[in-house]
């Protein structure tokens, strides 16, 4: 929408990427306006499914400020001043939340209800193996995925190959875009193909979710 003034990718991360509650009331107004003959009544439907996606929008909007409260309240009691933050629903809903913090080699993975105290946040560290990319960071390949990434990446490696992961999408050990970026041979770390390698979540995992946003003891990745 900004182009030609600015290219940077941004959003506000106020809906996961399906939700039922937003999409239905859509639905049934699109219908309405298909299938009722009375231009009037279509009208009125297609308002009131508006009006209840629309606070559903806000809803959400506010519970993201609440959340963000609380896991930045929860990082300072660990003495976390992380460098990038951001939030985002967990899938099919708007009560539990997903939170990426990195500070320096480090990133975190946190889980927050809009039912948790301070307290209950859970937050886990991981090391993001920077130094497997060391070798090609140059390479404008991974500089692009650096920068559509916000900085939110870490790197791994799997046989002989090193990825480098979109830490935005997924769960830890279930990252949707993983792209090979290096390959370790016996010269050292050349460029890879970034051929993108595919991992999904658990089908356990979704039930996880809706456990966790009543119980703070759930752990939804280990």
């Amino acid at each position: 929408m900004l182009w030609p003034f600015t290219d940077y990718p941004f959003a506000h991360s106020l809906l996961f990427i399906i939700d039922p509650i937003y999409t239905l009331p859509l639905l049934a107004g699109f219908l309405g306006a298909l299938l009722l003959k009375n231009i009037t009544q279509a009208l009125s439907l297609n308002a009131w499914m508006l009006s209840l996606s629309t606070l559903y929008l806000i809803w959400s909007a506010s519970a993201k400020v609440m959340i963000d409260d609380k896991v930045i309240a929860a990082l300072e009691v660990k003495e976390i001043s992380p460098d990038i933050y951001e939030s985002t629903p967990a899938p099919f809903n708007t009560f539990l939340w997903r939170s990426v913090a990195i500070e320096g080699s480090d990133y975190f993975e946190i889980w927050t209800s809009i039912f948790d105290d301070v307290s209950d946040v859970q937050i886990r560290r991981y090391p993001r193996n920077l130094e497997l990319i060391e070798a090609v960071s140059d390479h404008p390949g991974v500089r692009r995925l650096q920068w559509f990434t916000k900085g939110q990446y870490k790197a791994w490696e799997s046989g002989n190959k090193i990825f480098i992961s979109d830490l935005r999408m997924g769960v830890e050990g279930a990252y949707v875009f993983n792209f090979e970026v290096g390959l370790r041979k016996l010269s050292g770390i050349e460029i890879g193909s970034f051929r993108q390698l595919e991992q999904r979540p658990r089908l356990n995992q979704v039930g996880q979710v809706w456990q966790r946003i009543f119980d703070p003891t759930i752990a939804i990745t280990e």
